[in-house]
């Protein structure tokens, strides 16, 4: 893949320079690895990085379970748990005796047109927007 160096503003590009959906799924996944897993020393049983399959993190510490869905958006917008995923992972959570969090994590540009516009182009430089887990309960 072409590197490309981004000028300020929004500029021409083509629609294979955008970040997939899955692209910022892994972006968003190793935010929360990076800020939650290995700083508090969590044992990951599981991960899954499809899109559209949760939990995206199963893990262990102090015999305790935890499963963790990750939502991602492009800023200025903040992810929303969707409230049937929510359910269904409380459920799921439930039949293992599982504490169940959720990771929003928004992604922006450096650039303050490219941020505005909610644009994520490959190579371009992002502020992540994560303020931590929030605990589910059912």
């Amino acid at each position: 893949m072409e590197k490309k160096e981004w000028e300020k503003g929004i500029p021409l590009y083509h629609e294979s320079d955008l970040m997939t959906e899955l692209e910022l799924l892994h972006f968003a996944m190793e935010i929360v690895m990076d800020f939650e897993i290995k700083p508090n020393s969590y044992e990951i049983i599981a991960t899954n990085n499809k899109i559209g399959t949760y939990p995206n993190f199963v893990l262990k510490k102090d015999n305790l379970l935890y499963f963790i869905v990750v939502g991602v958006a492009i800023a200025p917008k903040m992810p929303i748990l969707d409230k049937v995923i929510r359910s269904n992972l409380l459920k799921h959570a439930k039949s293992f005796n599982a504490i169940s969090y959720y990771a929003p994590v928004s992604f922006g540009s450096s650039d303050a047109e490219r941020f505005e516009a909610s644009l994520a182009l490959r190579g371009d430089r992002f502020y992540a927007n994560y303020k931590g887990l929030e605990l589910l309960n059912s």
